[in-house]
């Protein structure tokens, strides 16, 4: 019922037009593990990628009115690459938990990764923390290899994005 709520307040006009997702591509004959974000905009639209989708949005809960967060989930997934295995958790940040507040509406997403319970990436945010601020860049791709002791991150400008699409 919250997340009906949550819809209808984002569908209402009155709510930014920012849906953003990610997509977790696991992918074991190639030794790679991708994640990949998109900021989200109803206007625009993206060709999925293939792997795990993980919607931002669908991971919030919401009071009885529907207008402030209350809590908050998080999508895990386990990849495995070979005798290596990746852990990545993906949770939403949250610029305001009054959805009809200053950036109340805006949502953005982190992504951790571990192996054997050591961090590989610890809390990377895609977006800045000043209300998702489209003048500066985002986090588009984390890629990790089997084994790699870093992961390999890929940012892109807002108005590069934008005009690429």
């Amino acid at each position: 019922m919250r997340l009906v709520a949550l819809v209808l307040f984002l569908a209402s006009g009155v709510a930014s037009a920012q849906e953003p997702i990610a997509w977790v591509d696991c992918d074991a004959a190639e030794g790679r593990l991708v994640i990949a974000y998109w900021p989200g905009d109803v206007d625009q639209r993206v060709e999925e990628p293939a792997g795990h989708r993980v919607a931002f949005d669908e991971m919030l809960e919401l009071d009885a009115d529907g207008i402030t967060i209350v809590a908050t989930h998080e999508a895990t997934i386990r990849c495995r690459l070979g005798d290596d295995t990746l852990v990545v958790s993906l949770a939403p940040v949250i610029f305001n938990t009054n959805l009809l507040g200053r950036c109340g509406a805006v949502l953005s997403g982190k992504v951790d990764v571990s192996r054997g319970g050591v961090d590989i990436v610890d809390g990377l945010a895609f977006e800045n923390d000043a209300c998702a601020a489209q003048d500066e860049d985002f986090v588009a791709r984390v890629t990790l290899r089997a084994d790699a002791a870093e992961a390999e991150i890929v940012r892109l400008r807002f108005d590069q994005w934008q005009r690429a699409e």
